[in-house]
């Protein structure tokens, strides 16, 4: 994977993507999944996946997440189990490991194990923290360049 602009959708609630609410720009504003604006005008829809460094396989790649239309990065402080993930001024590491030949990543904290979970399909729910679970598909997440 190369570093670009991408749009990060949940592979259990296919039409939602990872956003920030109400396109905020304040430290601490949440991510929340929403429905992918099929527009393509909503920028609080894209991020700048900045990889750091990847295996050699890409099969688990350290990125920076940018929003596109803020400029602020994801992060979950603290990263214990069920924190809300937000907008901050502060530059966060995320893992992305690939869970299948389909392009489906968890989304790993740098502090743990902890991964990136949209507990439901209502627009504006916030992204949270869990244990990895392998069957739970509202861990798992998918890239695109559109």
């Amino acid at each position: 994977m190369q570093s670009g602009t991408r749009k990060i959708f949940n592979v259990m609630y296919s039409n939602k993507v990872i956003d920030l609410k109400h396109s905020g720009s304040a430290e601490g504003t949440p991510v929340i999944g929403y429905a992918s604006d099929t527009q393509g005008t909503n920028q609080a829809q894209r991020w700048f996946v900045q990889v750091l460094q990847s295996d050699a396989e890409g099969n688990n790649i350290t990125v920076r997440l940018t929003n596109n239309g803020t400029g602020l990065y994801m992060r979950a402080k603290p990263e214990t189990l069920n924190s809300g993930v937000v907008g901050s001024l502060i530059a966060t590491k995320w893992t992305l490991v690939k869970q299948n030949h389909m392009g489906q990543y968890m989304i790993k904290g740098q502090e743990g194990d902890l991964v990136c979970v949209l507990n439901n399909v209502a627009d504006a729910t916030q992204i949270t923290l869990a244990v990895p679970d392998n069957g739970d598909r509202r861990q798992l997440w998918y890239l695109t360049d559109n």
